[in-house]
């Protein structure tokens, strides 16, 4: 995402952040579950989406390789901002709960915000051979 932010954040520690944070969203719902049961749902919900992105994307290593590291971040920013519209929006959610709501949502447009989403050469060489450039000899002969 081109934020005009430096990009600080690998995609590999991207994915280390994203392991540690599948069983903290679990337990932030069942937290949550005691005061308020809606936005436990939502955390549930964000916890489901959390861990499907991260067997789909395309990280080093790869588990399930469906989308690129662009997409995931792409659709993170799209789903923390509906977690925020959620937790502004959705009726019968104590203040305790649109506050940890509009929380949980500002984190993934964070991360996505810091991350680097160039394409690293390892990736582009793993992914195709024609994009691989060719080698011409030694420079010395050029």
């Amino acid at each position: 995402m081109a934020t005009g932010i430096t990009a600080v954040i690998s995609p590999l520690t991207h994915r280390r952040i994203d392991q540690i944070t599948f069983p903290g969203l679990l337990a932030a719902a069942a937290w949550m579950a005691r005061w308020d049961r809606r936005a436990a749902a939502v955390t549930l919900l964000t916890a489901a989406v959390e861990g499907v992105a991260h067997v789909t994307t395309d990280y080093p290593p790869a588990v399930l390789p469906l989308m690129s590291f662009r997409t995931h971040n792409r659709l993170a920013t799209a789903h923390g901002a509906l977690v925020i519209a959620l937790g502004l929006t959705l009726p019968g959610l104590s203040r305790r709960g649109r506050l940890a709501l509009c929380t949980l949502g500002s984190m993934p447009i964070t991360l996505a915000a810091l991350s680097d989403t160039r394409e690293h050469q390892a990736t582009a060489d793993r992914r195709s051979p024609r994009s691989r450039p060719k080698y011409a000899g030694p420079a010395w002969q050029a």
